[in-house]
């Protein structure tokens, strides 16, 4: 649905797809958003998977063992690998919506936005995730619920829309870090390595 403002811009709530024709321009992108992170000091657990400093070695050990897998299961479509690893992170970390279900959000948006066959997959796990957002806090669940159905704040879908249009702007990441105390950070990590992991199976479709 859209809202015309009278000559404002327009609000779009539903989600917008991030499809993309140009892989290439995409992956340079992406290279530009991951480098501006790196450099910034990650206050979370999930800097792990950028190979930085950040959190607790539980957590940043529970995050490197599961979510590549959580990665994995969505682009192989497989539903059980995907609850069975989801479990292990969900509700883990601090905060109303802690590390591990910021993760699972970020996962679950960019498999719904960037791929058909995701999108898909996706919508048939309504029952499947109701049960696996009932395991973590109010908020964190909201989370992971929206992030399966494509749904984000803003500065999270900007980066998305940012990113298939191939544009590189610093305040892209500002906007993004500046929610809360980490959520900013693990969103913005965990839609990078997931995007960056479904454009390598992109790639490998197009040999």
């Amino acid at each position: 649905m859209i809202v015309d403002r009278r000559g404002g811009e327009s609000i779009i709530f539903a989600p917008v797809s991030c499809l993309c024709e140009n892989i290439t321009e995409m992956v340079k992108t992406l290279r530009y958003y991951e480098n501006s992170l790196k450099k910034l000091e990650l206050p979370t657990p999930s800097a792990v998977l950028l190979d930085r400093q950040g959190g607790g070695y539980y957590h940043r050990l529970a995050i490197a063992e599961n979510f590549p897998a959580i990665i994995k299961a969505l682009i192989d479509q497989n539903d059980q690998e995907l609850i069975k690893y989801s479990r292990n992170i969900c509700g883990m970390g601090h905060g109303l919506t802690p590390t591990g279900d910021d993760l699972i959000h970020a996962a679950f948006l960019v498999t719904n936005r960037f791929s058909c066959v995701g999108k898909i997959f996706m919508d048939s796990l309504g029952p499947a995730v109701k049960v696996l957002a009932a395991q973590t806090g109010l908020f964190g669940g909201h989370m992971i619920e929206i992030g399966r159905r494509g749904l984000t704040p803003a500065p999270f879908s900007n980066f998305l829309e940012a990113l298939s249009l191939g544009v590189k702007e610093p305040r892209i990441i500002k906007n993004m870090v500046e929610i809360g105390s980490a959520t900013g950070f693990d969103l913005a990590i965990g839609m990078t390595v997931t995007v960056k992991e479904w454009l390598g199976y992109s790639l490998v479709l197009d040999k």
